[in-house]
């Protein structure tokens, strides 16, 4: 990193002020993604500033940006992550479904069912939730679907509804055959598809984002929480629940579950959907369960001891082990979120084959099995993440959810209990002044 900066002539101060500004505008946390992207990121920019009108210094580049919205939202662009694809993690569509036909349809036979997809990249999961709805018998009328990002350009790629190969992974296509058109062009979605989603350019973490409450019945905020800092997170939260009505649903990716329960959330223990309600709703399945402790929702936040550079000339051969052993656990984090589960696991197993037993490698290795449905595996590795640190909150709390889809709802019990002793005893090793250290 520390060659990367040296070498694109921007010095570690104006990269601070940028990620800072970054974190400011959309709740980046630079280490989820790595300050080397973000350097790669602003180089992109200043490359394309000089070529207009000839500015292409770090100075005149940190002028720009700080006064510029438009720069800033060229930046936004180069650093958004638009990774999806058609039913991602398609338990949730099937969550999405029963809920409808269950509870919501029988309950409104007049009304429109309101649904939030945040953000909404590209389209793909916005489009899914209206294929779903209709599979669950609404009609257009009956279901109001708003889709928000912070990116302009993913909104325009989106509102054109042209897909190519990548946008289609797993063996259930069906529905490409029903909704999509095949063209030179790549999958053109059917006109009614695309009509049933309003899609808005807006960032959640304005202060002035949708005002009201309770406008929606499920929201979908999947896979970007855990590009937040905790601060940050509970910001998104705080949002989310606004916005969400009473008895509503809430769906979020895989490695931000544990973090949601830190929130009033409860798990609506349906495996592989990662569906929440809010605690005390009539449909929570567990009203008094009201977690009283802190969790990191995905494993960058654990890594960022490991993973910070200093920028030492020559660093000892220990501490570019210790680096780029962080830096290969962040890939395998990566390729987890982008769908490539098998890579991801391959990854985690080859790293813990070179290297001491590690709880962060377990744990991440523990979200991708239990992402891939692979109940079993992911207990496994889990519980081994748990015996080497008894008091990791978040593997505590994926092993309980395991035990309570499994149906053995009194190990799950003792799983929550143990999390929330470890919790309170951390919280209370946080609070002691630091003269009790010494």
């Amino acid at each position: 990193m520390q060659d990367q900066l040296l070498s694109s002539g921007i010095d570690k101060q104006a990269l601070g002020r940028i990620e800072n500004l970054l974190k400011q505008t959309m709740g980046l946390h630079s280490a989820s993604i790595g300050s080397s992207s973000i350097v790669r990121a602003i180089q992109r920019r200043m490359s394309a500033c000089a070529q207009v009108d000839g500015v292409c210094g770090v100075d005149a580049y940190l002028a720009r940006i700080f006064t510029s919205a438009e720069e800033l939202n060229a930046l936004v662009e180069e650093v958004v992550i638009p990774e999806t694809w058609f039913f991602r993690d398609r338990k949730a569509f099937d969550a999405l479904q029963q809920f409808v036909s269950r509870e919501w349809a029988p309950a409104h036979t007049r009304g429109q069912l309101r649904v939030l997809s945040l953000p909404c990249s590209t389209g793909e999961e916005a489009y899914s939730i209206v294929m779903t709805l209709m599979k669950a018998g609404l009609t257009a009328e009956q279901f109001h679907i708003d889709a928000l990002d912070i990116s302009l350009q993913a909104l325009a790629r989106a509102r054109l509804a042209i897909y190519g190969e990548n946008a289609f992974r797993g063996n259930e296509l069906a529905f490409r055959e029903r909704f999509f058109r095949a063209t030179d062009a790549g999958y053109i979605l059917d006109k009614k598809i695309r009509q049933s989603v309003n899609f808005i350019q807006a960032n959640m973490l304005d202060a002035a984002f949708m005002p009201g409450q309770g406008l929606y019945d499920v929201i979908f905020c999947r896979n970007v929480m855990i590009y937040f800092d905790s601060v940050t997170q509970t910001r998104a939260v705080g949002v989310l629940s606004r916005l969400l009505k009473a008895e509503g649903i809430l769906f979020v990716g895989h490695a931000e579950s544990s973090m949601i329960l830190n929130h009033s959330y409860v798990s609506q223990h349906l495996p592989r959907a990662f569906a929440f309600r809010k605690a005390g709703s009539r449909q929570s399945s567990r009203p008094d369960h009201r977690p009283g402790f802190e969790m990191q929702a995905c494993v960058h936040h654990q890594l960022e001891d490991t993973k910070k550079i200093r920028p030492f000339p020559e660093a000892p051969p220990a501490y570019h082990k210790a680096n780029q052993s962080a830096e290969s656990l962040e890939q395998a984090f990566h390729l987890a979120n982008e769908g490539r589960l098998a890579e991801a696991a391959e990854l985690c197993e080859s790293w813990l084959q070179r290297n001491e037993p590690c709880v962060r490698a377990y744990y991440l290795l523990g979200l991708i099995r239990e992402a891939a449905g692979s109940g079993q595996q992911a207990e496994e590795c889990l519980r081994k993440a748990v015996y080497l640190q008894p008091d990791h909150q978040e593997a505590l709390v994926h092993l309980a959810l395991l035990m309570e889809q499994s149906g053995d709802t009194a190990a799950a019990e003792v799983l929550h209990q143990r999390a929330r002793r470890a919790a309170k005893q951390q919280a209370a090793t946080r609070h002691i002044p630091a003269r009790a250290h010494r």
